[in-house]
């Protein structure tokens, strides 16, 4: 997750060298419409007005005009090149994000009465919990 989180400051990074805001706009540069818009501005120049309605969510339209404001860069080949890796990076991230995600939560089926104990407490999310008790293991027994 923190490489993800290096690899999404890194696209804004070189976003910002090409004079590209959209950040300001979008909540989630990494998000559905986000990501349509980036890989249209990957593709190919500038989208119009029109390609960028039919890009966003619906909900979106009324900050058309800040939108298409905010993605009037100036993005060279080299940055499209280098666009295109960081998103396919950053991709491959969640993917393998997701996988093991998916591996904590089989492994940790057996251990969910302990987990929802620990996730009771204040400030303690289910993250927390599992990292918590994968430190300190179930059986505390030998520590009393």
């Amino acid at each position: 997750m923190e490489e993800r989180t290096r690899e999404l400051n890194r696209l804004q990074k070189i976003l910002e060298g090409a004079n590209i805001k959209l950040a300001s706009v979008v909540r989630d540069i990494n998000g559905v419409s986000a990501r349509k818009l980036l890989e249209k501005i990957v593709a190919d120049d500038l989208p119009d007005t029109d390609e960028v309605s039919c890009l966003i969510h619906k909900k979106m339209l009324p900050k058309l005009p800040e939108i298409m404001t905010s993605i009037e860069g100036i993005v060279t080949p080299l940055q499209r090149k280098v666009l295109s890796q960081v998103l396919d990076h950053i991709d491959d991230l969640n993917k393998r994000i997701s996988t093991l995600d998916t591996m904590v939560k089989d492994y940790m089926t057996e251990y969910e009465a302990a987990i929802s104990a620990i996730d009771e407490l204040p400030g303690i999310g289910r993250r927390s919990a599992e990292v918590i008790l994968a430190e300190i293991g179930k059986d505390r027994t030998a520590c009393q």
